[in-house]
């Protein structure tokens, strides 16, 4: 059975436009009609026209009152007609230039791509403006603190720079800074060699060389070496400081020693804590820094023996000489606690000027006595070369050699009667006495045979003058014979007293040696006193002797 067609179906079918009946809003009437009964759908006809003429009435008198809002509206949509036409037409032309204005953003993208990259640039240095003046600030930091002494510091901060470097191996800031601060630990580098030449203490001497150490710069044999050189310099610069006292050698060279002493002696200590114990485990190195050390010391000891060569022979004071011997010799002996005993060196410089002090001292004795002799050859030996106390008992026995055992420092009393000898022996004694002060043993027999050659001088200078007398007096007669007598009297003492106390003086009293009697003289002096024994002899056995105290009453 076919279904009977839908009142939109037959209206669709009569009606010239079917799409009108197919809104939703015809479609939600004809549902509505369908649904009303058969009264109210005869009467649905007159309802709509009344609705219509409603809808008009109100409709005209809203034209009515209303129609300049209609005009306005309707001038309003000509012109966004026009505007839209118009918009349209220019929606078109900007459609068109796209394709242009796009290349054309592509070539100013292209041009200014390194200013963006630049502005980036800036940007990121901007944003990281902070982090960047710390890194840039790290050079300055660490001259201050190079500068003001903060040496841990500038190396913490030069290790911050080593550490940014191996991050950042190619970031040209980085690479400046890290220039920046190796030229600034330099700088520091330089000023620890500096300190190294001044007055430092050990603490101070350490910790600059530890630094030096933990920079790197130098293996430790040429920290051993710049350690050395610097305490050198720094020595050498105390040694010119005194140079001005150079003019009174014994002042010099006791400042010289002064400075010596504490200077050498505490680079030796100061080197030993160091870097010698340091590498105590290290044999081949140690042994390496000790041959350092030890070239050091002998060349400041060498120095030392030089200038003690140059300048001791120059000090004439045996107080003096004494002193500075003894100021070395304290000095040697503090040195041989570290193993430097140089007290070996020490003899030769003060043997030699002891020597020649005691050559001029003995030289110039006998060189005055035969002055004297030679200046009063026209005078008679009785006036000058005799007291008249003694004058008129030289007929008596001429005076016995001095008992061994007299004491060593007293000369006879007979040869303070002939002032010629006693004046000699005066300077003799005062030769040997400077002698005491500083005697070593090594020198006894030189410093004998100058001593025997100073009385052979005085007894060949007496014994001539006897002999000329002599010669005299067989012309002049018995006078002569007073004047030979004299002299034979003072040649007496000469051979009998004073030879043998200014021996004995010289190896008992400045040496300690014991003299044993009947001692025998040697070379010259021995000569000189056969000669004089041959003289007096025979005019001891043939001297008249009242003729000739007769002939001096």
């Amino acid at each position: 059975m076919n279904s009977l067609p839908t009142l939109a179906d037959l209206l669709s079918s009569q009606s010239q436009d079917p799409k009108y009946l197919s809104s939703p809003q015809t479609s939600s009437y004809l549902t509505y009609l369908t649904s009303l009964p058969l009264p109210s759908l005869l009467t649905e006809p007159q309802t709509l026209n009344d609705e219509i003429s409603t809808l008009t009435s109100q409709l005209t008198n809203l034209c009515t009152s209303e129609y300049s809002t209609f005009l306005s509206l309707h001038l309003t949509a000509t012109t966004l007609s026009d505007s839209l036409s118009s918009f349209s037409s220019s929606l078109d032309s900007l459609l068109e230039s796209i394709p242009t204005l796009e290349s054309e953003t592509q070539v100013f993208a292209s041009s200014t791509q390194t200013i963006q990259s630049q502005r980036r640039k800036a940007t990121l240095v901007l944003e990281q403006h902070d982090k960047l003046l710390d890194i840039l600030q790290i050079p300055q930091l660490i001259d201050t603190c190079v500068r003001n002494g903060y040496y841990s510091e500038a190396m913490d901060l030069s290790a911050h720079t080593s550490t940014l470097l191996a991050q950042f191996p190619t970031v040209p800031v980085i690479i400046d800074v890290a220039a920046e601060a190796e030229r600034a630990i330099r700088l520091m580098s330089s000023q620890l060699l500096v300190l190294l030449r001044e007055p430092a203490k050990l603490p101070a001497l350490f910790k600059a060389v530890n630094f030096l150490r933990r920079m790197g710069t130098f293996g430790e044999e040429e920290l051993a070496l710049a350690f050395l050189t610097s305490r050198a310099m720094y020595l050498e610069g105390v040694f010119s400081s005194i140079d001005s006292q150079r003019t009174d050698p014994t002042r010099y060279l006791r400042r010289y020693v002064d400075i010596f002493r504490e200077g050498v002696y505490d680079v030796v200590t100061q080197y030993t804590s160091i870097l010698l114990d340091r590498v105590s485990q290290n044999a081949e190195l140690h042994a390496t820094l000790l041959d350092f050390l030890q070239t050091y010391t002998h060349t400041h000891i060498s120095k030392l023996v030089a200038l003690l060569n140059s300048t001791v022979p120059l000090i004439e004071d045996p107080t003096s000489l004494t002193s500075l011997l003894t100021q070395l010799t304290y000095c040697a002996t503090s040195f041989s606690r570290i193993g430097l005993d140089f007290q070996s060196v020490l003899h030769q410089p003060f043997a030699d000027a002891v020597l020649t002090t005691a050559a001029k001292s003995l030289s110039k004795a006998s060189d005055d006595f035969l002055s004297q002799t030679d200046k009063n050859v026209q005078h008679p030996p009785s006036i000058w070369f005799i007291t008249p106390s003694l004058l008129g008992s030289l007929s008596q026995q001429l005076p016995p050699e001095i008992d061994i055992d007299a004491p060593v420092h007293i000369a006879p009393a007979i040869i303070s009667q002939y002032p010629p000898l006693a004046s000699y022996t005066n300077a003799v004694i005062a030769a040997l006495n400077s002698l005491r002060l500083l005697a070593p043993i090594s020198l006894f027999p030189e410093v004998n045979k100058m001593l025997e050659a100073s009385l052979s001088a005085v007894g060949r200078g007496l014994l001539a003058r006897a002999k000329a007398i002599k010669a005299e007096g067989k012309d002049h007669g018995e006078a002569n014979g007073v004047e030979s007598l004299v002299l034979d009297a003072a040649g007496s003492v000469y051979l009998k007293c004073l030879v043998p106390f200014a021996l004995r003086a010289l190896k008992e009293g400045v040496y300690g040696m014991r003299t044993s009697k009947g001692n025998v003289e040697s070379g010259e002096l021995a000569a000189v006193k056969k000669d004089w024994d041959d003289w007096l002899s025979p005019n001891i056995d043939t001297s008249d002797e009242t003729g000739a105290t007769d002939a001096v009453e």
